[in-house]
């Protein structure tokens, strides 16, 4: 992969170990009632999503 593809992804990989701690923090205080952690499957994550065109259909569960 390219550079630039290659440094946005770590990007997002580190942004979302930031916003997973805030999310647990908040968990743990009280402030929501339930949060999963994504703790050691940032890449997944990411990687998944980066290989998504823009035409692509994502269906949640």
């Amino acid at each position: 992969i390219e550079k630039e593809v290659a440094v946005k992804m770590y990007t997002d990989m580190v942004r979302l170990q930031i916003m997973d701690t805030i999310f647990y923090e908040a968990q743990r205080q009280g402030r929501i009632s339930f949060y999963l952690t994504t703790i050691g499957e940032e890449a997944i994550n990411v990687a998944s999503a980066a290989a998504l065109s823009f035409d692509d259909i994502v269906f949640a569960q």
